[in-house]
């Protein structure tokens, strides 16, 4: 008789990230003086940006120390500013590290710019949906927020051509 045995580990996720996200993760972590959080911090702060490190992309930061002469560059209170731009989007995502509170708060905005109709029906759709609430509507835009939750949607159409901002606000007590 042959027995096999099968040793299965469990990797945190943080091992199986490519390079390139690893290194945008590093200097995330850096700018907002967060090196030595823990690993489940570490990965609950990549999970609000990694969806936007999919295809082609390309990104910039700005932060305590972009400005130079910023009285706020040796701040205990850390900013970052990622902007990042791919084939079909541009995100936003603001992080800020408020130390004395151990809390990081984040600020999520994705742009998509598209065909009227299309927007449109997708208006309609997060219309229906019973969890958004229709805040504002005009002939060229409509404001959506999404009940009990900082989580909004802003549709701009204008001819054939329209953009749909989702924007959302979370936080990461450390």
């Amino acid at each position: 008789m042959l027995l096999l045995v099968i040793n299965v580990f469990a990797l945190d996720e943080l091992s199986t990230i490519g390079e390139d996200n690893r290194k945008v993760l590093d200097r995330v972590l850096k700018y907002l003086d967060l090196d030595s959080t823990s690993k489940y911090s570490k990965s609950k702060i990549y999970k609000k940006f990694d969806y936007a490190l999919k295809k082609n992309w390309y990104l910039t930061f700005l932060h305590n120390k972009s400005l130079s002469n910023s009285k706020v560059s040796d701040s205990d209170t850390k900013f970052l500013v990622i902007t990042i731009v791919d084939e079909r989007n541009i995100f936003d995502i603001t992080l800020i590290h408020f130390k004395k509170q151990k809390q990081l708060q984040i600020i999520t905005k994705q742009y998509i710019s598209g065909k009227g109709k299309l927007l449109l029906e997708k208006f309609e759709e997060l219309k229906k949906d019973k969890k958004n609430e229709v805040v504002t509507e005009t002939d060229n835009y409509a404001y959506l927020q999404e009940k009990g939750y900082v989580s909004d949607s802003i549709i701009s159409i204008i001819n054939d051509f329209g953009m749909i901002v989702y924007i959302d606000m979370s936080k990461i007590d450390l």
